[in-house]
Protein backbone atom coordinates (compact mmCIF):
# COMPACT_ATOMS: atom_id res chain seq x y z
CA UNK A 1 0.00 0.00 0.00
CA UNK A 2 1.23 3.47 -0.81
CA UNK A 3 2.39 5.38 2.26
CA UNK A 4 3.48 8.89 1.38
CA UNK A 5 1.19 11.51 -0.12
CA UNK A 6 3.23 11.47 -3.34
CA UNK A 7 2.93 7.66 -3.57
CA UNK A 8 -0.82 7.83 -2.98
CA UNK A 9 -1.26 10.53 -5.61
CA UNK A 10 0.87 8.60 -8.11
CA UNK A 11 -1.15 5.46 -7.56
CA UNK A 12 -4.46 7.23 -7.98
CA UNK A 13 -3.21 9.00 -11.12
CA UNK A 14 -2.08 5.66 -12.55
CA UNK A 15 -5.54 4.23 -11.91
CA UNK A 16 -7.13 7.20 -13.65
CA UNK A 17 -4.81 6.75 -16.63
CA UNK A 18 -5.80 3.08 -16.96
CA UNK A 19 -9.48 3.98 -16.66
CA UNK A 20 -9.34 6.66 -19.33
CA UNK A 21 -6.84 5.22 -21.83
CA UNK A 22 -9.55 3.32 -23.72
CA UNK A 23 -11.53 6.52 -24.30
CA UNK A 24 -14.44 5.35 -22.17
CA UNK A 25 -14.72 6.29 -18.50
CA UNK A 26 -17.61 4.25 -17.11
CA UNK A 27 -19.58 4.75 -13.92
CA UNK A 28 -18.15 1.55 -12.44
CA UNK A 29 -14.63 2.88 -13.08
CA UNK A 30 -15.58 6.09 -11.31
CA UNK A 31 -16.90 4.13 -8.34
CA UNK A 32 -13.67 2.12 -8.19
CA UNK A 33 -11.55 5.29 -8.33
CA UNK A 34 -13.58 6.91 -5.56
CA UNK A 35 -13.36 3.77 -3.41
CA UNK A 36 -9.58 3.56 -3.75
CA UNK A 37 -9.27 7.33 -3.19
CA UNK A 38 -11.27 7.01 0.02
CA UNK A 39 -9.01 4.16 1.17
CA UNK A 40 -5.94 6.27 0.37
CA UNK A 41 -7.56 9.32 2.02
CA UNK A 42 -7.10 11.39 -1.16
CA UNK A 43 -9.68 13.60 -2.82
CA UNK A 44 -9.55 12.79 -6.57
CA UNK A 45 -10.48 16.43 -7.28
CA UNK A 46 -7.09 17.45 -5.86
CA UNK A 47 -5.29 15.70 -8.72
CA UNK A 48 -4.69 18.47 -11.20
CA UNK A 49 -2.22 19.11 -13.97
CA UNK A 50 -0.50 16.72 -16.31
CA UNK A 51 0.69 13.31 -15.18
CA UNK A 52 4.32 12.54 -15.98
CA UNK A 53 4.75 8.78 -16.39
CA UNK A 54 8.51 9.24 -16.10
CA UNK A 55 8.25 10.57 -12.54
CA UNK A 56 6.40 7.97 -10.52
CA UNK A 57 6.55 8.10 -6.72
CA UNK A 58 6.47 4.44 -5.76
CA UNK A 59 7.04 2.43 -2.59
CA UNK A 60 10.67 1.37 -2.28
CA UNK A 61 9.95 -2.30 -1.62
CA UNK A 62 9.02 -4.52 -4.55
CA UNK A 63 6.52 -6.58 -2.56
CA UNK A 64 4.51 -3.40 -1.94
CA UNK A 65 4.29 -2.82 -5.68
CA UNK A 66 2.46 -6.10 -6.29
CA UNK A 67 -0.78 -5.01 -4.64
CA UNK A 68 -0.58 -1.64 -6.36
CA UNK A 69 -0.17 -3.39 -9.70
CA UNK A 70 -3.09 -5.68 -8.87
CA UNK A 71 -5.27 -2.58 -8.43
CA UNK A 72 -4.17 -1.30 -11.83
CA UNK A 73 -5.25 -4.59 -13.37
CA UNK A 74 -8.59 -4.48 -11.57
CA UNK A 75 -9.09 -0.97 -12.89
CA UNK A 76 -8.64 -2.30 -16.40
CA UNK A 77 -11.13 -5.14 -15.97
CA UNK A 78 -13.66 -3.53 -13.60
CA UNK A 79 -16.07 -2.78 -16.46
CA UNK A 80 -15.89 -6.39 -17.67
CA UNK A 81 -13.44 -6.02 -20.57
CA UNK A 82 -9.77 -5.12 -20.54
CA UNK A 83 -9.10 -3.25 -23.75
CA UNK A 84 -5.77 -3.61 -25.58
CA UNK A 85 -4.91 -0.01 -24.69
CA UNK A 86 -5.44 -0.82 -21.02
CA UNK A 87 -3.28 -3.95 -21.25
CA UNK A 88 -0.55 -1.95 -22.96
CA UNK A 89 -0.66 0.75 -20.31
CA UNK A 90 -0.62 -1.80 -17.48
CA UNK A 91 2.43 -3.40 -19.11
CA UNK A 92 4.10 0.01 -19.39
CA UNK A 93 3.33 0.86 -15.78
CA UNK A 94 4.53 -2.56 -14.62
CA UNK A 95 7.84 -2.05 -16.38
CA UNK A 96 8.14 1.51 -15.04
CA UNK A 97 7.49 0.07 -11.58
CA UNK A 98 10.48 -2.21 -12.09
CA UNK A 99 8.45 -5.41 -12.21
CA UNK A 100 9.41 -8.45 -14.26
CA UNK A 101 7.82 -8.02 -17.71
CA UNK A 102 7.04 -11.75 -18.06
CA UNK A 103 5.32 -11.74 -14.67
CA UNK A 104 3.43 -8.58 -15.62
CA UNK A 105 2.13 -10.22 -18.81
CA UNK A 106 1.10 -13.37 -16.96
CA UNK A 107 -0.67 -11.29 -14.31
CA UNK A 108 -2.53 -9.38 -17.04
CA UNK A 109 -3.65 -12.66 -18.66
CA UNK A 110 -4.65 -14.09 -15.26
CA UNK A 111 -6.77 -11.09 -14.26
CA UNK A 112 -8.33 -10.97 -17.70
CA UNK A 113 -9.31 -14.66 -17.40
CA UNK A 114 -10.65 -14.41 -13.84
CA UNK A 115 -12.24 -10.96 -14.30
CA UNK A 116 -12.88 -9.27 -10.95
CA UNK A 117 -12.47 -12.53 -9.02
CA UNK A 118 -8.67 -12.34 -8.82
CA UNK A 119 -7.22 -11.84 -5.38
CA UNK A 120 -4.04 -9.90 -4.55
CA UNK A 121 -2.33 -13.01 -3.17
CA UNK A 122 -2.87 -14.80 -6.50
CA UNK A 123 -1.18 -11.97 -8.42
CA UNK A 124 1.63 -11.85 -5.84
CA UNK A 125 2.14 -15.61 -6.37
CA UNK A 126 2.66 -14.96 -10.08
CA UNK A 127 5.42 -12.46 -9.33
CA UNK A 128 7.08 -14.78 -6.80
CA UNK A 129 7.10 -17.53 -9.42
CA UNK A 130 9.31 -15.30 -11.59
CA UNK A 131 11.80 -14.42 -8.85
CA UNK A 132 15.22 -15.92 -9.52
Amino acid sequence: MAKTLAEKQTHLRMLLEVAKVDGHYSEIEGIYIRTVAKTLEIDPAELTGDFDRNKLSLPKYEYMLYSLFHRLLLMGIVDGVMQETQKDLCLEFGIRMGLNPSAVMEAIRYVEATKNASMPREVVAIFYKFLN
